[in-house]
């Protein structure tokens, strides 16, 4: 892993991860376009192995999403052209 993606990726978290709520999706009970970006964001970071510990929100918002019927045919490893 490069250090400079789990620095930037980091710092985007961090950001991210201070103004979702305690409990929902990022703003609220139901998915909104928040959630749509951060999901991709995730998938990423676990490719580059960027540590999400700091991140409970955010992972909760993951936990939520992964159980949404969308989200999972979203998925890029569902995807036709996935590896």
């Amino acid at each position: 892993m490069s250090n400079s993606i789990a620095t930037w990726m980091g710092k985007g978290h961090a950001a991210v991860e201070a103004p979702i709520g305690d409990d929902g999706f990022c703003f609220g009970s139901e998915p909104s376009l928040a959630d749509v970006c951060l999901i991709p964001q995730l998938y990423a970071a676990r490719r580059f192995e960027v540590p999400l510990d700091a991140c409970p929100r955010i992972l909760r918002v993951e936990e939520l999403a992964g159980r949404h019927e969308v989200f999972g045919s979203a998925h890029p490893s569902v995807q036709p052209d996935a590896e």
